[in-house]
């Protein structure tokens, strides 16, 4: 899901002797092959520029990354940005709060760029919801602060209780303040991003429902 491979491949990694738990070279795993017939991990040699490798393999497009082998058997794990920032894309659907914020900042264009289609097609579906409640909203506090220009505010405060939802009271009073609603109720979306519970109170308001079910997700990976 993270990175398209044309066709599964079985890849040996590594090898360990059991007595020791030393770690074969890859010359050794090379000649497993033609016992198993499973091709050892490419070897790409040795870095004599570390830095100069370091931003080669982040920039590096349409591959995970690189294992770092050092002489006394360490090993560390070098991932390619597009990699890791996909990846953290793909594990942040399965929460709400983390999609709303995606709608709440105008990012769902760019991580829709590194998404599957159909996880893709999902967010944009949910992004429109939210949007179309948004700019229904707008328009009705809109006309209301136009219909009741001159009453005092506390009275406009208490004629709004009883026609919309009080989370909407921040859009009105911009709206009769000639300043556009939309920037109050984006505020409001923003600030629900950040829990689960905030999420749910503003469910109702904007209509949106969002499940990552039936949708292919990679592990979680350290």
């Amino acid at each position: 899901m993270v990175v398209a491979y044309p066709a599964p491949v079985r890849t040996l990694l590594a090898a360990r002797v059991m007595a020791s738990g030393v770690c074969l070279p890859h010359e050794e795993m090379a000649a497993l092959n033609e016992r198993f017939e499973v091709p050892p991990v490419r070897n790409y040699g040795s870095v004599t520029d570390a830095k100069r490798f370091v931003d080669e393999a982040r920039s590096a497009a349409g591959i995970e990354g690189y294992v770092v082998c050092f002489a006394d058997g360490h090993r560390l794990k070098l991932k390619s940005d597009g990699y890791v920032l996909r990846h953290r894309a793909l594990s942040s659907v399965h929460l709400e709060k983390n999609v709303l914020s995606w709608v709440a900042t105008g990012a769902v264009d760019d991580v829709v760029a590194i998404l599957p289609s159909e996880i893709g097609e999902r967010l944009i579906a949910y992004q429109a919801t939210i949007n179309a409640a948004l700019a229904a909203h707008a328009g009705r506090v809109r006309d209301f602060a136009t219909a009741h220009r001159g009453f005092a505010r506390k009275v406009l405060a208490a004629l709004m209780r009883e026609r919309f939802d009080a989370q909407l009271q921040p859009a009105l009073f911009f709206a009769y303040d000639g300043k556009d609603p939309e920037i109050a109720l984006r505020t409001l979306i923003t600030r629900a991003a950040g829990s689960d519970n905030r999420v749910e109170a503003v469910r109702d308001l904007f209509g949106m429902t969002w499940s990552a079910e039936g949708l292919a997700l990679p592990e979680s990976e350290a």
